[in-house]
């Protein structure tokens, strides 16, 4: 609790409502989610990284807000899934550039069965997440129950 005394108004309580702001946050990622959706193959501006390793790390911080609130088996399925699905996109590159005496060059091979199984398991991994909020019913404020925020 904040205490605000102004000389023309009586003291009075202000309370800090962290609900509130882990509610914007949860809905500040599924919103980047849903726009890098629109294009995964391609790349932020400003990172000049991949968005579909932006989606698996959205997704990954959305799982990791709600995973405390989660019983045992989700909690090692919803582990289990991200980290087979983060050691896939680490180790397996969609698009592999050709080297040629040592040195890469313009050519690129896009490997289309790795985007499959990496396409698959972001929509699994994103699915999943959102149930999770809804199970969890982080996506609401109940003010007679103590579940949600």
């Amino acid at each position: 609790m904040v205490f605000d005394k102004t000389p023309s108004q009586p003291l009075k309580v202000s309370e800090y409502n962290a609900a509130a702001f882990k509610m914007k946050r949860l809905h500040d990622i599924l919103e980047k989610i849903n726009n890098l959706n629109v294009d995964l193959l391609g790349h932020d501006i400003e990172t000049g990284e991949e968005n579909y390793r932006i989606k698996f790390n959205s997704c990954k911080n959305l799982y990791l807000e709600v995973r405390s609130y989660l019983k045992k088996p989700d909690q090692e399925y919803g582990d289990k899934l991200s980290n087979t699905l983060g050691t896939l996109i680490n180790k397996c590159p969609v698009r592999i550039t050709i080297m040629k005496w040592g040195k890469p060059t313009d050519k690129v091979i896009f490997d289309s069965d790795t985007w499959k199984y990496i396409e698959k398991g972001l929509d699994v991994l994103e699915k999943l997440v959102r149930e999770l909020i809804v199970k969890t019913k982080m996506d609401t404020k109940e003010a007679d129950d103590n579940r949600g925020l």
